[in-house]
């Protein structure tokens, strides 16, 4: 996969090459790869009918349903101009389709343009940033953007004229924005109004930004309601990004002639301008910022790009709560931003700039070094946007580039490894495809919660002008099955255990909470009225639960946990489960997640009433009596102890007046206390120690009091549960 090359401080590449410095000098092993990964301009036979110059934004999403990303370019240049819709028709082509389907916009030009759900019917709609209003080709002011409402078809409909506030404000747009910045279910829409920042003219500030009121209803705010982000002096690209990890989507914009635009978000849409310096930051981006977890570390890293003749670019690595390590630069930068995938599959995101003939490879910690090279067709020369989709659906990376003043690009990656992937759909609980804001951790199977093999944040903008296929892609190396867990900008989340790789899942709802509690007999104390820890205090519980339905691995055992327990969900009291998930049990009889603590258990359910399992591997299994109505937002307890709850009582035992417990002794786990389980588990164990299913007390001995306190008072009892 990749080869070991050398210790370095400094790596200077040179060539066709930006050059590159790491500033840390402490083990920065690089590693380069040299025969896994290569690059194919395939522009001609994948855009036919390519403009010869004029794009900027480049913007991937499946917008005709069949699952294969469709393309949307912008474009401005000398005079009026029709934007681009590319339909990926045949994976590698692409037929050009603006016109007939209502978004050729025909304007004095664009830069920034989204696709994103507007009125959370359940397809992307488009909001389009006009820059200019022209007379016979010359330029005679600014117009106002536009928005297209998508009929569910892919074909649209130009609404702008019936949102009076964006119809009646004419700005030259630059970068588009749609995220739930109150965090009310819906999207609302930010507008950068210039592109040189702090230098720009009355026409360059101050932003747009629009409050969605629901069903395409949308109202212009001001500094009064939003704060510092209505007078920024943003220009050119912008990002909506949680920089610092605290739940609510912050704004990071460009800025040619000032600092850099750090827009922090207070959770109720307040924006605050911070100073880059409070945060760590040095550098300056003219052009584009790109987010994205490169070390693995559960936050994200900042990439800021000053593009042109005299470019640059710098790399910050997050310290984990919003301020940022300076970690190397780039100079020779002429494109407007960079842009992170996993283009080799290997668990870790790489590295391509606008126009750049190489890309880079990252080593695993965050450090890159030159990868393969890309050769153009015809060679870039003003390149703005670079977009990332699996337009082939091979599970490869490939990207799109726009060039204002030469052919924009489609570059085919060729990936040949026996690296997996996986490819994540999302939609948020709102319905809204995409689920801008939230955020996707992804962990080898069994250790959900443990170390990442890969973090993403889905977002609408990045860079410069750009958005990426909202398909989330994962490359994940040698691993052939994966945990995923995805937290909703709500909070909500949503998990997925021993998921299959080479695939495209979708996660469409969050998941639902459960709030159990139950006995079991052999460890109950009626003195206390809590089980015992025995196992536990033997160090014998082991950190893979044991049942293979959901063989889920801890790093370690918490305090107070008796042993693991299966919950299972059915939709009818006799059918199969719909949904198994381990957890653990407390001696107090709540059944808590893997952190010991948290009482609420969530099952990758949709909101709804299902009938609730319990089994333990030498306990006779049981269930609700009635459907248990489980949601995303809270849940009630549902307890096991009480008679009144259960489906039936032959299967438990009053131990205590109104104490229910599961049966003991059925160590088989077949639902029934007989001789199999004396004779098949217990007297090949007896005198034995361990965690052993014979052990019915959860003592950790195998002895006589398991057969004569459980087994025997309990022979010939069981289930009518299936």
């Amino acid at each position: 996969m990749h080869s070991l090359v050398k210790k370095i401080n400094i790596l200077i590449l040179i060539g066709f090459c930006p050059l590159l410095i790491f500033a840390s000098a402490k083990d920065s092993t690089v590693y380069k790869n040299t025969t896994l990964l290569s690059f194919t301009d395939i522009t001609s036979t994948a855009l036919p009918s390519a403009p010869s110059a004029g794009s900027h934004c480049a913007a991937f999403t499946d917008i005709t349903g069949d699952g294969l990303p469709d393309l949307y370019m912008t474009m401005y240049y000398t005079a009026d101009i029709s934007d681009l819709f590319y339909v990926n028709s045949a994976l590698t082509v692409f037929s050009e389709d603006a016109s007939a389907r209502g978004i050729n916009d025909h304007d004095g030009g664009s830069h920034g343009a989204v696709f994103a759900d507007l009125d959370n019917d359940g397809d992307f709609d488009l909001i389009n940033g006009t820059t200019v209003k022209r007379s016979g080709g010359t330029i005679i002011g600014a117009d106002h953007n536009d928005l297209f409402r998508n009929d569910g078809s892919g074909s649209f409909t130009d609404i702008t004229s019936t949102i009076s506030d964006i119809y009646s404000t004419a700005k030259k747009t630059r970068s588009v924005v749609a995220f739930d910045m109150d965090n009310d279910g819906d999207l609302d829409i930010f507008t950068v109004s210039g592109y040189k920042g702090t230098d720009d003219d009355a026409t360059g500030y101050p932003n747009e930004i629009y409050r969605n009121n629901g069903s395409m209803s949308f109202t212009a705010l001001t500094n009064t309601i939003v704060g510092d982000l209505y007078n920024a002096p943003a220009g050119q690209g912008a990002t909506d990004t949680d920089y610092d990890n605290d739940g609510d989507i912050d704004i990071i914009c460009a800025n040619r002639t000032g600092d850099l635009n750090i827009l922090q978000n207070d959770g109720t849409g307040n924006f605050t301008l911070i100073s880059p310096a409070s945060i760590g930051i040095s550098h300056r981006a003219g052009d584009g910022i790109t987010m994205g977890d490169i070390d693995n570390d559960g936050d994200l890293d900042m990439l800021l790009v000053t593009g042109g003749a005299e470019g640059s670019a710098a790399l910050y690595k997050n310290d984990g709560h919003g301020t940022f390590t300076f970690s190397a630069s780039w100079s020779g930068i002429t494109g407007y931003m960079g842009n992170f995938a996993d283009l080799d599959n290997d668990c870790d995101l790489d590295l391509i700039f606008t126009g750049d003939t190489k890309c880079y490879i990252n080593s695993g910690t965050g450090s890159f070094s030159q990868g393969a090279s890309i050769t153009y067709t015809t060679s870039p020369v003003d390149p703005r946007s670079i977009s990332f989709a699996d337009i082939d659906n091979d599970g490869d990376i490939d990207f799109a580039m726009g060039d204002k003043k030469s052919t924009p690009h489609i570059i085919q990656n060729n990936l040949s490894s026996e690296n997996n992937w996986i490819k994540i759909i999302l939609k948020s609980p709102s319905g809204q495809p995409g689920a801008f804001g939230a955020k996707i951790e992804l962990f080898s199977a069994g250790h959900l919660g443990g170390t990442l093999i890969g973090y993403r944040e889905a977002r609408s903008s990045t860079g410069y002008i750009t958005q990426d296929d909202p398909v989330i892609h994962f490359g994940t190396g040698t691993n052939s099955q994966v945990d995923v867990k995805v937290t909703f900008l709500d909070g909500t989340t949503a998990q997925r255990t021993f998921v299959s790789v080479n695939q495209t899942i979708t996660i469409d709802h969050p998941d639902v909470l459960a709030e159990l509690k139950v006995f079991l007999e052999g460890p109950y104390d009626t003195t206390t009225d809590l089980m015992k820890t025995g196992l536990n205090s033997a160090g014998l519980i082991p950190l893979t639960s044991p049942y293979p339905e959901d063989p889920r691995t801890v790093t370690s055992i918490p305090a107070d946990i008796v042993d693991w327990v299966l919950i299972q969900a059915r939709t009818q009291a006799d059918g199969t489960a719909v949904i198994s998930k381990s957890a653990f049990l407390k001696k107090d009889g709540k059944i808590v997640s893997d952190n010991g603590t948290t009482e609420n258990i969530t099952l990758a359910l949709e909101q709804g009433s299902y009938y609730i399992l319990v089994k333990h591997r030498n306990h006779v299994k049981i269930m609700s009596k009635n459907t248990v109505s489980l949601d995303y937002s809270s849940a009630t307890l549902f307890d096991f102890t009480n008679e009144t709850n259960l489906y039936e009582t032959i299967s438990m035992k009053e131990i205590k007046s109104g104490i229910w417990v599961m049966l003991g002794g059925d160590a088989t786990g077949d639902g029934f206390v007989n001789a199999h389980d004396k004779n098949i588990q217990w007297r090949p164990n007896n005198g034995t120690y361990g965690y052993k299913s014979s052990d019915m007390n959860l003592d950790s001995f195998i002895n006589a009091t398991d057969k004569n306190e459980i087994w025997r008072v309990n022979n010939g009892r069981g289930t009518s549960i299936n």
